[in-house]
């Protein structure tokens, strides 16, 4: 099996990168973990471009080999940082043979400090915002037909976005 794991920070220092390679560490020696560092290199989306950006192009074919995708991201101001954000509008086009159809994919975010609380329960130290954006956006995914987002049962929790 190859796992794709994709980091949502471009901080040195991330939580969130370290997670993934702790990740790695401790995986199975029959799990391929792939640790991808791309992300500075993706432009901003923009479909007026009329090209994929090479980097973009690395990305698809990253997600194409890999039998499914793990994303560990920050909170930023209650969301996704915008790099990952520009990197999956770029792999979720063109909607119907994107590389991210019937992709199994988790989202997990992590965070520092007081926004890091969960909303029900401030002791969990989990970060809520980003992980229900990103099933907001899996959602959106899912009605175009290519993902089925688990709905969240609570704030803490780490959704995951199944077969579809």
């Amino acid at each position: 099996m190859r796992l794709l794991a994709i980091s949502g920070s471009l901080r040195s220092g991330s939580y969130n990168s370290a997670l993934l390679e702790a990740a790695a560490a401790e995986s199975p020696s029959n799990v391929e973990f792939v640790v991808w560092r791309g992300l500075a290199d993706i432009p901003a989306f923009n479909e007026d471009l009329g090209t994929v950006p090479p980097a973009v192009a690395a990305l698809r074919r990253e997600i194409a080999r890999s039998d499914a995708v793990l994303i560990a991201t920050p909170e930023y101001n209650a969301s996704v940082p915008g790099a990952l954000k520009d990197a999956l509008d770029w792999v979720s086009r063109p909607f119907a043979t994107n590389v991210l159809r019937n992709k199994p994919s988790q989202s997990s975010a992590r965070a520092k400090g007081s926004s890091a609380r969960c909303g029900r329960r401030r002791s969990c130290g989990r970060s809520w915002q980003p992980s229900a954006h990103a099933w907001t956006i899996a959602n959106f995914l899912s009605a175009a037909g290519r993902a089925k987002p688990s709905p969240p049962t609570c704030g803490c929790a780490i959704y995951t976005w199944p077969r579809g």
